[in-house]
């Protein structure tokens, strides 16, 4: 089965919806955000730390310690952070299952991936963390945001 990105990612972007305003950048920490997502806290502090060495995000150790951004929110795409946390390749993968087509030996679903996959990244690149945390982009909208663009961009005989 298909998935726009994974378990992992939809956790981070639970989390970081819960990081609200930070004074100067300040630290938040993961434990308070897991608690307000109702998140597992070990799982989500093994998936920040592959923002960490992304550069996404920097840890912060000691008392007052937690994460802070690597970069300003509004720098952060989306896309950036599901490429650190599933791999630059992720969108990559036919939609059949992998092995069923490439650039050569197409299947029948490769046409319309290819304008689904150009309007998903055009949304993923374009929405920020800064989005998430100001509440105006959940990981729900997220992923419906590219299906309704491309439904938008439909001819009848597409279907």
């Amino acid at each position: 089965m298909f998935r726009l990105y994974s378990k992992g990612c939809e956790y981070v972007m639970r989390a970081l919806a819960q990081v609200g305003e930070r004074k100067n950048g300040g630290c938040f920490s993961v434990r308070d955000i897991c608690e307000k997502a109702e998140l597992p806290e070990w799982y989500t502090r093994k998936i920040f730390q592959s923002l960490v060495r992304r550069g996404l995000l920097i840890g912060a150790r000691g008392p007052g310690g937690g994460y802070q951004f690597g970069k300003p929110p509004k720098k952060i795409s989306i896309l950036a952070m599901i490429q650190a946390i599933d791999g630059e390749d992720v969108l990559e993968q036919c939609v059949m299952g992998p092995g069923k087509c490439n650039q050569r030996e197409r299947c029948a679903l490769h046409p319309i991936w290819l304008k689904i996959k150009a309007s998903l990244l055009k949304e993923l690149r374009a929405s920020t963390i800064e989005d998430l945390l100001s509440k105006k982009l959940s990981p729900l909208r997220l992923l419906h945001a590219g299906e309704e663009k491309y439904r938008k961009n439909l001819k009848r005989e597409d279907y």
